[in-house]
């Protein structure tokens, strides 16, 4: 977001409405756009980009670390308290790999866990932005721009279809 943001919000009944207003942003050059919507929608999904997710990245981390955790664990209590059993190597990897894949699993669920509720944590919108219409029968468009582009993202939003468009300033 820009220091001197100006939030622009338009208020739809539609999906339609909501589709093509985000087609235009996109194609007029805006990036920056939140939907609010009452309801999944694939016609309004496909007009989005993806959004790259570092949970992934976050599991298989915490996996990583599980299976080095485990198997540091497992080889260092066999070297700390050696078990001579009938002339067994004491680290004999195919047991350890027990403990391992273990730890490689809770690790990377709460590796998971934790990335999930930080990144719900990082993705909570503006307040003074959200209308509570917009969880029960309305769809809202979210864009931020400069100041020299309000009147432009104003009349893309109108001409799509907009019940109401206002601006904020954040």
């Amino acid at each position: 977001m820009n220091d001197k943001g100006i939030a622009v919000i338009g208020t739809f009944d539609a999906v339609e409405g909501v589709r093509s207003a985000v087609t235009a942003l996109h194609q007029s050059g805006f990036k920056d756009t939140t939907i609010y919507s009452p309801l999944n929608s694939h016609e309004i999904e496909t007009e989005l980009e993806p959004v790259e997710s570092p949970i992934g990245f976050l599991a298989f981390g915490g996996a990583a670390a599980g299976a080095g955790i485990g198997l540091l664990l497992t080889i260092g209590t066999s070297i700390q308290w050696p078990l001579m059993t009938g002339g067994q190597p004491i680290i004999s990897l195919p047991p350890f790999f027990v403990i391992s894949f273990e730890l490689t699993i809770l690790f990377g669920v709460l590796a998971t866990l934790l990335g999930m509720f930080w990144q719900i944590h990082r993705s909570k919108s503006d307040p003074k932005f959200y209308d509570s219409r917009f969880s029960v029968d309305r769809f809202g468009v979210h864009v931020v721009c400069d100041e020299d582009r309000v009147v432009v993202v104003k009349n893309l939003l109108s001409t799509a279809g907009a019940e109401e468009v206002r601006d904020e300033r954040f």
